[in-house]
């Protein structure tokens, strides 16, 4: 009976540096927040102001060591397998708490260095940053181009 070869399963911390943030004013909003997605829920959100918001998420990265091929796992992970995505959401909080989103970014895992990738198996962190806005001054939203990530 043949046997797959072993997997290589490593959790590794990415960390989301969002710069070049649009108004916290943009649309309409008087209040627009951004966090990451966890399962269904936003999660680390903050106010949108000048300065850049970083964004720390565990993520589980196994790597096939005959093909390397790298895939991706744990609750700030979505898609199918070969698609893998984080988000990035755009919204404001009412008094209740409650989270009202205006709009929302698909950042790849696929455009993210594959080198460093590999690299996190040994050294389990990875750093990019993200421009998040778009062409017209607002937030980023859609899938995100491969000019808007940043290996840091």
């Amino acid at each position: 009976m043949l046997t797959s070869p072993p997997v290589t399963t490593q959790e590794i911390l990415l960390t989301l540096r969002c710069h070049s943030l649009p108004s916290g004013q943009w649309g309409g909003h008087t209040a627009l927040r951004v966090g990451v997605q966890e399962r269904d829920m936003i999660v680390q959100d903050a106010p949108v102001t000048d300065e850049p918001l970083v964004f720390t998420m565990p993520v589980r990265m196994t790597v096939a060591p005959a093909t390397e091929e790298i895939d991706f796992g744990g609750p700030f992970v979505h898609g199918r397998r070969g698609e893998r995505f984080l988000y990035l959401c755009w919204g404001e909080r009412d008094a209740a708490g409650n989270w009202h989103g205006v709009r929302r970014a698909k950042i790849p895992l696929a455009r993210l260095d594959r080198g460093r990738l590999l690299a996190a198996l040994r050294q389990p962190t990875i750093e990019f940053s993200l421009r998040c806005v778009d062409a017209k001054g607002g937030p980023i939203c859609a899938t995100v181009p491969p000019d808007a990530i940043e290996m840091t």
